[in-house]
């Protein structure tokens, strides 16, 4: 089968969607996950975060070696475990690597089969775009495929959120589609244009790597909100419509 990103015919690696340095705050003292559906009151557990065949041996270690080790140490290191205050400002942050690990993460998303990823679709015209930008370490201008982020945090402590993973879900902005993911403790939405998306303002990381990111309460976020209260409907019961 050919592998997703370079498009060569070669043996195919179980790659992970969304890193698995990404999961790690999730796990508890046995190394699982625990996964909570919608709908249901059923609490299942994974050893390990969603993989499928999807990249040869060679796009895998571009991948890795190229953006996520940087991630992945940016954030252990740098990221605030507790954030107050309205919002955090990163400077200096490598733009290309910042930019295109986080568009590495839609595109393999959208190229996934898995029905967590379902709702993200790019078509064949922004997917190839993106792929692209990857082979080619090109992030191109802030206002292209652009990014922003808020910290969620819990409201008690102010502590990210840092193990918590929701399957994306699909919003507009400025009459364009976006994508919102929840993980490293934050909500990123990408908006889907291959075109200068204006308007975004220090919210989108800037090429020389100044980054701004809202602090919100996790229960301020409303795909949280909502399903908290969904789940809680479903475990204790409406207790306003039993009788009385």
């Amino acid at each position: 089968m050919p592998c997703s990103l370079c498009l060569n015919e070669r043996v195919l690696r179980n790659s992970h969607i969304i890193p698995e340095f990404l999961y790690s705050p999730g796990y508890d003292e046995k190394h699982r996950l625990i996964k909570i559906q919608k709908n249901t009151q059923k609490t299942n557990y994974e050893q390990k975060g969603l993989r499928e065949k999807l990249l040869c041996d060679k796009c895998e270690t571009l991948l890795n070696d190229r953006f996520e080790k940087y991630f992945d140490n940016l954030w252990r290191n740098n990221f605030p475990k507790v954030a107050s205050g309205s919002e955090l400002v990163f400077k200096k942050l490598d733009y290309t690597r910042f930019k295109l690990f986080l568009l590495s993460i839609l595109w393999r998303a959208s190229v996934s089969k898995k029905d967590a990823f379902r709702k993200i679709s790019l078509g064949d015209k922004h997917e190839n775009n993106i792929r692209k930008m990857i082979l080619e370490n090109n992030p191109s201008n802030p206002e292209i495929y652009p990014v922003m982020a808020q910290i969620l945090v819990h409201p008690e402590t102010n502590i990210a959120i840092e193990g918590v993973i929701m399957s994306p879900i699909t919003n507009r902005f400025d009459g364009k589609i976006s994508y919102t993911f929840l993980f490293g403790g934050c909500s990123w939405n990408y908006v889907v244009s291959s075109h200068p998306v204006k308007g975004l303002g220090e919210y989108a990381i800037d090429r020389e790597g100044t980054f701004v990111m809202p602090v919100v309460k996790m229960t301020d976020f409303p795909p949280i909100d909502t399903f908290m209260r969904e789940h809680m409907l479903l475990k204790h019961g409406n207790k306003t419509n039993q009788p009385r």
